[in-house]
């Protein structure tokens, strides 16, 4: 316990001497660059360019034109299939055979009627 104390108290020592030094060591590198940031530029030398974060707006039109454009042919069409699609997917996991049976008797109808010329 008393060993530990006296480490103790040689840290609050040893910390109490590099605060200060620590200190005045970064305030002369503070000035220094604020001494150099006041320097004239030289007729051959350009500042360097700020980097910055890109826009909201800029992120979001990038974002826009990563996004691919798909060409259906029938997005102004109403889907025919879309009432057997919502039978399939009322199939769930688990269908018993009549409910699949009844589901394909369906589409095989709309398949006559959507496509006459093929019967």
């Amino acid at each position: 316990m008393l060993e530990s104390s006296r480490r103790l108290k040689a840290l609050q020592i040893q910390n109490n001497e590099e605060v200060p030094a620590n200190d005045a060591r970064n305030a002369a590198m503070r000035q220094q660059r604020l001494e150099d940031a006041r320097e004239p530029l030289r007729e051959d030398e350009a500042p360097d360019a700020p980097i910055l974060p890109p826009m909201a707006s800029e992120v979001i039109t990038q974002q826009a034109r990563a996004i691919p454009i798909t060409h259906s042919q029938s997005s102004n069409e109403v889907d025919r299939n879309r009432e057997y699609k919502i039978r399939r997917a009322a199939l769930g996991d688990n269908p018993t055979q009549e409910e699949m049976d009844a589901v394909v008797a369906y589409g095989l109808d709309q398949h006559r009627i959507n496509f006459p010329n093929l019967y």
